[in-house]
């Protein structure tokens, strides 16, 4: 048994996004026979007190939350604006490293680790670095371990786009921040066999290796009933999303609404009221807003088929992964495919563009038999690729103990 001490610099409880879940996830995997302590970077201002009240983590030794130290400035006045713009400029840091950065914590989180004889520390994403002194881990003979969910510089430059030559500072630091990290990694893991080359190739690294990420198998299988919807889970809030969604509407589900107006698409997940009132144009477009686990379950496992129409972002797309985990029939996009490679039978269908998302849609939408054969395909790959046992041997191997590269 080994003490693992899991680092991420958002609050995961409950676990209502891709990266959330993830995280989540391998807390579980870890916890089957290793003492699992967490820490996180409340990045998002959750309440603290109604996180730890919940029983998502209650597998884990300990759990420790720290406050955002920077606070958002997106509704704050112009004054605040500014003294919070300067003092990311002098920080030097990408601001969401900037987020949680505090001595204090940091200080804290390292003492803990080498106190509490902690073997491996995994940093869930290079920006959950903020919370330790690297170089003393190392020295006490601490592994380091990052997972990269993404290529966090380029998932970076798809949601600064919009800014133009304005975003190059926050870029270049956030390159720079990424290959600092994954440099003074004892190792690297990708889940994403796209993001472990691009990886290789723009840091210079041989320390790193793909492992597809953990999920838990679902007990629960999708009911190809004849549905009055279909489904895309994801918050609107996360700009992939949003892109995808708004490309989507625009592009295919206008022309499939035309065809089946008794069909409409459910989006779960919390929405503004500006994204509602952008998108109020669009027929058979309904928002379910944030749902429960149980009844997100239910959302799935009753609608005609899913959509996950992502063109921008890396890593792979969790809403992929879930989709195909209760056996529903998916279609999704050549970069939604992206990090969810598949050899054999078909798991999910690829629309190569908006026309042919739309004759998948169509063809899944008259064919009830079509539909169970590539639900019953996507449910066997997850459960092999995703939620097998050798999926978490080859995770328990990466917590062998080497020499570290810093000591």
């Amino acid at each position: 048994m080994q003490k693992i001490l899991i680092i991420t610099p958002q609050v995961i409880i409950p676990p209502i996004d891709g990266g959330g879940k993830c995280i989540h996830s391998h807390v579980d995997m870890f916890s089957i026979s290793n003492s699992v302590s967490i820490v996180m970077g409340n990045s998002d201002d959750r309440n603290q007190d109604m996180v730890l009240s919940q029983q998502y983590l209650r597998k884990c030794k300990e759990v420790i939350i720290f406050s955002r130290i920077n606070k958002k400035i997106k509704k704050s006045g112009w004054l605040f604006k500014g003294l919070e713009g300067l003092k990311w400029f002098l920080s030097g840091k990408p601001r969401q490293a900037q987020t949680i950065e505090s001595n204090e914590n940091k200080n804290l989180v390292t003492e803990y680790a080498i106190k509490n004889k902690i073997d491996t520390i995994y940093l869930e994403t290079p920006y959950a670095a903020e919370l330790i002194n690297i170089e003393r881990i190392k020295k006490n003979g601490i592994k380091l371990i990052t997972i990269e969910h993404n290529v966090e510089f380029l998932f970076l430059k798809d949601c600064l786009a919009k800014f133009g030559k304005f975003a190059w500072l926050e870029l270049r630091r956030a390159k720079q921040y990424e290959q600092y990290i994954v440099n003074h990694s004892d190792l690297v893991i990708g889940i994403s066999p796209l993001d472990v080359t691009i990886l290789k190739n723009e840091f210079n690294i041989e320390n790193i290796r793909y492992v597809p990420t953990y999920l838990e198998k679902k007990n629960v299988f999708w009911r190809n009933n004849e549905s009055n919807y279909i489904i895309f889970s994801g918050t609107l809030s996360f700009y992939p999303n949003y892109h995808g969604i708004k490309w989507f509407l625009k592009n295919v589900f206008i022309k499939y609404a035309d065809q089946y107006p008794n069909i409409c698409l459910k989006i779960t997940g919390r929405v503004d009221r500006k994204i509602q009132e952008e998108f109020s144009k669009y027929l058979n477009v309904e928002f379910t807003g944030f749902l429960s686990n149980k009844d997100l379950e239910k959302m799935f496992v009753n609608a005609l088929f899913s959509v996950v129409p992502i063109i921008k972002g890396s890593g792979i797309k969790m809403k992929l992964l879930e989709a195909l985990s209760y056996g529903i029939p998916t279609i999704t996009t050549v970069h939604g495919a992206q990090g969810v490679p598949y050899e054999g039978n078909i798991p999910y269908l690829i629309g190569a563009n908006e026309m042919d998302f739309l004759s998948h849609m169509i063809a899944l939408t008259k064919n009830k038999n079509v539909r169970k054969n590539l639900g019953n395909s996507g449910k066997i790959f997850f459960e092999k690729i995703y939620a097998s046992e050798e999926n978490i041997n080859t995770w328990t191997k990466c917590l062998e103990k080497k020499k570290s590269l810093y000591t």
